[in-house]
């Protein structure tokens, strides 16, 4: 099992929790550690040279699965009611490979 633990200025935080089988999809499992994930209407955004999908954000847990593409990047991203499109907090960068299982934990880093 690899691990691979990122913090950024967000302190957000990425695991790779596990690789199986299924090499051409990935899947995120995530949670929003702080009050923001409670604002009505906070959603999870994860954006790729393809587009942004919109996650639902559930008692603080996501999920998210996706075609793997080792050339292709995915932006995680926290998005509430009022939050300006220039604050870079609650994101995070990666690139998952075909089979893992990737957490991701988005908070403030206060």
């Amino acid at each position: 099992m690899r691990k691979l633990v990122l913090f950024v200025a967000a302190a957000a935080m990425v695991t790779v929790a596990s690789c199986g089988p299924k090499q051409d999809r990935f899947v995120i499992v995530g949670s929003a550690a702080d009050s923001l994930c409670c604002v009505e209407g906070a959603q999870v955004l994860i954006s790729s040279a393809e587009g942004i999908d919109t996650v639902a954000i559930e008692n603080g847990k996501f999920t998210y699965e996706g075609a793997a593409d080792a050339a292709s990047s995915r932006t995680v991203v926290l998005d509430y009611p009022g939050k300006a499109r220039t604050d870079r907090s609650h994101r995070v960068v990666l690139v998952p490979e075909g089979g893992c299982k990737i957490a991701v934990v988005l908070a403030d880093s206060s």
